[in-house]
């Protein structure tokens, strides 16, 4: 599938192109590399369009006949159209150190100035979203494809706060920034899924608020959001506030970071 599709003689050039439907076949063809030849084909179907709607459709319908990525799946929800034009409506309204973006589709900003930094696709944002709101930054550290299974339920549904994954893409991207700049000892940068947790009970309170409450989301969500306005100098302090929390915790492993257990140490020496 391409937005942009121009045949010359017996070549096909395209542009911004995705394949759908096509992950086993190429997994087949590349593991047997050495047994190709040039009598061997693989029947393909084009499709141009820039219409979005039509790509779902495709997407639906291919997955009928068979399994596609998880992730991929989420992206043809209505709701989360629902969260990109939060994401841009939000924005907006705020100054340019506001400004992340949702990719609902791969590269979809690619022809924009935007840092890359500063954009998610649907499989980062729903690992921001699981590792802030869902108190899942294990999984979020190592086993991605776990959240898809364990919070299919708790994942990108029409009765939550569009404005909890703003949030939790902005904190992240705002992480980023201030141990990219050596704001923040390099040390602390392996607890970054677990930051995205200890800064939604730090700045927005213990007494959490369930994510299909839009209102006390809204209200929560911006108490964490405004400690993140601030110029870089004013967040790396109130991160280092939030850091304090891992100098009890002694020597951690990487492998300690993928535990439910070290979850809930954090969680127990916050008070929560």
């Amino acid at each position: 599938m391409s937005s942009k599709v121009e045949r010359i003689s017996e070549k096909i050039i395209m542009e911004d192109f995705q394949i759908v439907n096509g992950c086993q076949t190429s997994h087949i063809l590349f593991k047997n590399r050495d047994k190709l030849d040039e009598g061997v084909t693989v029947p393909i179907k084009v499709i141009e369009t820039e219409d979005t709607d039509i790509v779902d459709e495709v997407v639906k319908a291919t997955n009928s006949q068979t399994a596609i990525e998880d992730s991929q799946m989420f992206a043809v929800k209505e709701y989360v159209k629902n969260v990109q034009q939060f994401f841009n409506a939000y924005g907006s309204q705020r100054d340019d150190s506001h400004r992340v973006y949702f990719e609902r589709r791969s590269r979809e900003y690619a022809d924009e100035d935007i840092a890359r930094l500063r954009t998610f696709d649907i499989h980062q944002l729903a690992k921001v979203f699981a590792a802030m709101f869902l108190d899942q930054p294990h999984l979020s550290t190592a086993y991605a494809g776990r959240i898809y299974d364990k919070h299919e339920d708790d994942l990108f549904n029409s009765n939550q706060a569009e404005i909890g994954y703003y949030t939790s893409a902005l904190v992240y991207y705002k992480l980023m920034l201030i141990f990219n700049g050596g704001h923040l000892p390099s040390k602390f940068r392996k607890y970054k899924w677990q930051l995205l947790m200890v800064v939604k009970y730090k700045f927005g309170g213990k007494n959490t608020p369930e994510i299909t409450n839009k209102e006390w989301m809204g209200k929560y969500c911006e108490k964490i959001i405004d400690k993140f306005s601030d110029d870089t100098s004013v967040v790396s302090m109130n991160v280092k506030e939030a850091i304090k929390v891992f100098n009890p915790m002694g020597n951690v492993s990487r492998s300690d970071l993928k535990t439910l257990g070290f979850t809930n140490r954090i969680k127990d020496e916050m008070g929560v």
